[in-house]
């Protein structure tokens, strides 16, 4: 008798419980939210670097393992646009890009165009060399930063790919210095990459495995010749390129930007130009009612590609 009065007392304060819990009423918090402004660092846009941290809308809508069109910061006089390119670590790399301006009406204004990526280190000095492939009618982005890992290197390699005016399928890659070996790394992986230039290169771990893996395509390797190491990797990274037009050329300037300009400029414009001319699809960019890049069809495959347009483009990409 004495377990069922409690039972029966416990079951009545749980109804009373319930019924005070129905008359609740639930209301959303008072307080309007904090409003934090986003900020973005300075940089002087002549030396990208690498800093942490980003929080990118467009980026943040984008699918997993996909890749934006960098990011336009600023636009001078001349064209040239510093971009930063939001990577998968949630770092930003800023860089230079360049994209040859056709006249109005010109039939190349409707053409995509090929795309040259240079990857070199804080501080490296490419002279001439971006101004002078603008010239040759080709988009270029200049990304100079810390030891990249190979995984940035793909999220920048795929920036440049997906950016409007460029064709995706005529792609080439020069890397300098520690960056030369992520350069052939990522190509080897990256079968967008039709050619690829490396400023010495290292030789080490990979290396020789990873030119296996790139070929048959073709590679220019330019090596110091005052450095015994790294003549040396030139050399065996060379033996292990199977493409008949790969190139070693070896150097004894002490200025790689002097050497640039008063030789390798010519000899890269040489072997780069069919290389990317025969991997052009000639796939228009023109802008719909709406501004937006897209394709209308296809032109005439027979139209020769545009080797040296000669525009003297005076871009400075850290020249000296």
């Amino acid at each position: 008798m004495r377990r069922l009065s409690i039972l029966l007392l416990s079951i009545l304060v749980l109804a009373g419980c319930m019924e005070e819990e129905s008359i609740w009423e639930h209301t959303a918090p008072t307080l309007a939210p904090t409003v934090s402004p986003l900020s973005v660092p300075s940089f002087d846009p002549y030396t990208p670097y690498t800093v942490a941290g980003m929080n990118n809308p467009i980026a943040a809508a984008l699918p997993p393992n996909s890749s934006m069109p960098p990011i336009v910061l600023d636009v001078d006089e001349r064209g040239l646009q510093t971009v930063q390119i939001p990577l998968s670590s949630g770092e930003v790399v800023f860089g230079q890009m360049a994209q040859y301006q056709a006249d109005e009406g010109d039939l190349f204004a409707l053409l995509r165009s090929a795309g040259v990526l240079l990857v070199g280190e804080v501080g490296t000095v490419w002279g001439n060399l971006p101004a002078h492939l603008v010239n040759m009618g080709y988009t270029v982005l200049v990304v100079n930063a810390s030891e990249i890992t190979v995984e940035d290197f793909f999220t920048i390699f795929e920036s440049l790919q997906v950016t409007p005016l460029v064709d995706p399928g005529a792609l080439a890659v020069i890397g300098f210095g520690v960056n030369a070996d992520v350069a052939l790394q990522g190509c080897a992986e990256a079968l967008g990459c039709d050619g690829l230039i490396v400023f010495n290169p290292s030789g080490g771990e990979g290396q020789l495995s990873a030119m296996a893996q790139y070929n048959p395509r073709p590679v220019m390797i330019i090596a110091s010749a005052i450095d015994l190491r790294l003549r040396l990797a030139g050399e065996s990274l060379f033996q292990a390129a199977s493409a008949d037009n790969s190139q070693l050329l070896l150097w004894d300037e002490t200025e790689p930007a002097r050497f640039i300009n008063d030789f390798a400029l010519e000899a890269i414009s040489a072997w780069i130009a069919p290389i990317l001319e025969a991997e052009l699809n000639y796939i228009p960019a023109v802008l719909d009612e709406e501004g937006l890049i897209g394709d209308f069809g296809m032109i005439n495959p027979d139209l020769d590609a545009p080797i040296d347009l000669d525009l003297d483009l005076d871009f400075d990409f850290g020249q000296d």
